[in-house]
């Protein structure tokens, strides 16, 4: 693996920074889990560092790992489902899409959706025989994770009795609920994991590994990669030539100077690790009124049509240079840029340690707390409190002052009478407030849709199109996914983002059993999505961010239409 950068101006506070982090025995210290590289408190720090040396730690399990993958298949298995959030879902999503599945080797599908057409979706193609479940949270309490496990155990225990819990394995920390709850149940197996590993890091851990063994992928050679890039990334002295160093030292400065918005260019193939990296850079850097925005999904465009708060990183394949002329171009430009070679697939390995050390890096720099997310709790209390609510009364607190139109129903942080006005006081002057060191607006999109092609495809467009017209960075997130990701710098970074919020009222809806062999519901999967949106919503409100809600009357598409036509 290759890290170039390209600093332009920027050289001499650049070999500064690297002097001084080599000058405080950076290495030394986070491997001594030294805490007051962030924060003068040791709290989710002391605990949340052995992804540190993770790749070492987990290297002599890849024949423990293997094996366990051979059962899988000896047991008939065709497809697996990981029931997962955040740190515990996104990489094993990113190595099924990266390397796909060996041959004679089950596919792998991620649920991280309450969407209840996703879930309906996901049973309506289950093969009880054929089909296996990983159920994976760290806390072993995630409500997501644990709704949809108790919906699908229910469904195999209909079918297998008291052996259902042969077609489940857990991934979480020892002394969690779920570690009991698969004890209980009798679980094929449950892998516990180091627990002083955080969610977002622990791709290299059980978390990322178990998933990734059972699609065949070869765990020795991926650790190696990574094990390589851990003994770099540790070594005391030349940081100057050590990629880690280099990528965290460039993103913290850019950072610190109002260059916030980094802009993913990847291979196709490796496309879908933007998202691991997303969650990564977004809940580690969003707090404290600062943030590192990761862009993902918007199509490269001239240099003359980017503000100056961006920054770039282009990643691909040695072999695979067909953006390389635009890129250079930017660099000519003057915007700064980062470009990681791969010479093969599992490079990957090394690729994500080198990102998660670098956050670590950029952390310190940015004077933030990278290991905790409190904002993603805030919206988790809000969304509780939306549930208890409904459990009370039935529904759930209704939003007033609605605008209605002929595709959606608007919500907006104010009352406003008419849909125009609504929508242009959202976007008024988004693209003229820039601040040379705060950065400048953005705009997120939120789904709390089903994430299928179609609507990813409607999203992407319309990504494209505010980006193009606005000059303002734009990303989209499908709920609740990205409030375990995103969520945190929506909330906790300066307040620069202008917030769309799409949910719908799906013609189908499930119920939650309240526990598993039990029919008895006090809620659907209806019920808690669209408590997830309002509790993010009523969030946002309390950090006085700008949000608009859009209640889909209609399909995605048309409302996106009269959304086009409304802004001109």
């Amino acid at each position: 693996m290759k890290l170039t950068k390209y600093l332009h101006d920027n050289h001499d506070k650049f070999n500064e920074i690297l002097f001084n982090l080599e000058n405080e025995n950076f290495s030394q210290r986070i491997l001594s889990k030294d805490y007051s590289l962030w924060s003068d408190k040791p709290d989710e720090i002391i605990n949340r560092l052995d992804w540190v040396t993770a790749p070492n730690e987990y290297s002599d399990k890849y024949l423990y790992l293997e094996g366990f993958a051979d059962e899988i298949i000896e047991k008939g298995i065709k497809k697996v489902v990981l029931l997962g959030m955040g740190g515990s879902s996104l990489a094993p999503e990113v190595f099924q899409k990266v390397f796909g599945n060996k041959e004679n080797h089950p596919s792998l599908t991620v649920l991280d959706s309450t969407h209840p057409e996703s879930v309906i979706e996901i049973k309506n193609n289950l093969k009880p025989e054929e089909t296996f479940f990983i159920v994976s949270t760290k806390s072993g309490g995630t409500v997501e994770t644990l709704s949809l496990f108790k919906y699908f155990y229910n469904i195999y225990y209909e079918e297998f009795g008291d052996s259902a819990g042969k077609y489940f394995t857990a991934i979480t920390d020892p002394g969690s609920k779920l570690e009991k709850l698969a004890s209980e149940l009798n679980f094929f197996y449950t892998f516990l994991n180091n627990p002083n590993v955080g969610g977002r890091f622990s791709a290299l851990t059980y978390f990322g590994l178990v998933p990734a063994a059972v699609i065949g992928i070869d765990i020795s050679t991926l650790l190696t990669n990574a094990k390589q890039a851990e003994e770099r990334s540790l070594a005391m002295s030349h940081y100057d030539e050590n990629p880690a160093y280099v990528l965290g030292a460039m993103l913290g400065m850019c950072a610190n100077r109002g260059k916030d918005k980094l802009t993913f260019i990847f291979s196709g193939q490796l496309e879908p690790v933007g998202s691991w990296i997303e969650q990564l850079v977004a809940e580690s850097t969003g707090k404290n009124n600062r943030g590192i925005l990761p862009v993902t999904g918007e199509k490269l465009r001239k240099p003359s049509e980017y503000s100056k708060d961006r920054i770039f990183a282009y990643i691909h394949f040695r072999d695979d240079t067909k953006d390389s002329l635009e890129v250079k171009n930017l660099i000519r430009a003057g915007f700064p840029v980062l470009e990681i070679i791969l010479d093969d697939v599992y490079e990957l390995g090394n690729l994500l340690y080198i990102w998660e050390f670098a956050i670590a890096v950029a952390g310190h720099l940015m004077k933030i707390h990278p290991f905790n997310q409190p904002d993603v709790e805030s919206a988790k209390v809000a969304a509780r409190e939306m549930v208890s609510e409904y459990m009370k009364t039935g529904n759930l607190p209704a939003l007033k002052d609605g605008c209605e139109s002929d595709s959606f129903t608007a919500f907006y942080i104010s009352r406003i009478s008419h849909v125009k006005e609504v929508i242009r006081n959202c976007f008024e002057n988004i693209d003229e407030c820039f601040d040379d060191y705060l950065g400048r607006h953005y705009i997120a999109l939120q789904a709390f849709l089903p994430q299928t092609e179609r609507n990813v495809e409607i999203l992407s467009d319309f990504q494209n199109y505010l980006s193009e017209k606005y000059n303002v960075a734009v990303t989209v997130g499908f709920g609740p996914r990205f409030l375990h990701s995103t969520g945190q710098l929506h909330k906790g970074d300066f307040g620069n983002g202008v917030f769309l919020q799409f949910t719908d009222k799906p013609t189908l809806d499930i119920p939650i059993p309240d526990e598993p062999k039990v029919k008895k519901s006090g809620i659907t999967f209806d019920v808690l999505i669209q408590a997830q949106g309002l509790g993010d919503r009523s969030a946002l409100i309390k950090k006085g961010r700008k949000i608009l809600r859009l209640e889909l009357k209609r399909e995605l598409a048309k409302a996106v239409e009269e959304l086009k036509t409304i802004l001109g």
